[in-house]
């Protein structure tokens, strides 16, 4: 038999009919003869106990997202670190292309290299 994990609707609801079950049950206890004092200090501790075990879940939630959150900036920095070294990559190659192209340029004015007019390129004899 397989145990799955129960998503967070199925905890709330099985945590509101227990808890509905459980404090409604402690009032049957006057039906065995115990005193509505004793049933109230009874009452009295269950819910501070459920304060305390509510307060310590929502601490617990908080605390893995904000691990969570910080996890997430991390890796938006990282992010933003290639993003800056992406862009000096990249304004590097247009810088390289420029030079190229105006080499290329030299090139095709130079009479080293000239076209025969479609398109073919050939060198010039001396």
């Amino acid at each position: 038999m397989t145990v799955r994990k129960l998503t967070p609707s199925e905890k709330f609801f099985f945590f509101l009919i227990t808890n509905t079950l459980f404090f409604g049950g402690v009032f049957t206890l006057r039906v065995f003869g115990l005193a509505t004092e004793a049933i109230l200090l009874i009452l009295a501790a269950a819910t501070s106990l459920e304060v305390i075990y509510i307060a310590l879940s929502v601490q617990s939630a908080v605390t893995k997202n904000t691990q969570s959150l910080r996890e997430t900036e991390e890796y938006m920095k990282k992010i933003g670190e290639d993003e800056g070294k992406a862009h000096n990559a990249i304004i590097y190659m247009a810088h390289q292309m420029r030079s190229l192209q105006h080499e290329v340029d030299i090139l095709r004015k130079s009479p080293l290299l000239k076209t025969n007019g479609n398109g073919q390129t050939h060198k010039a004899h001396a």
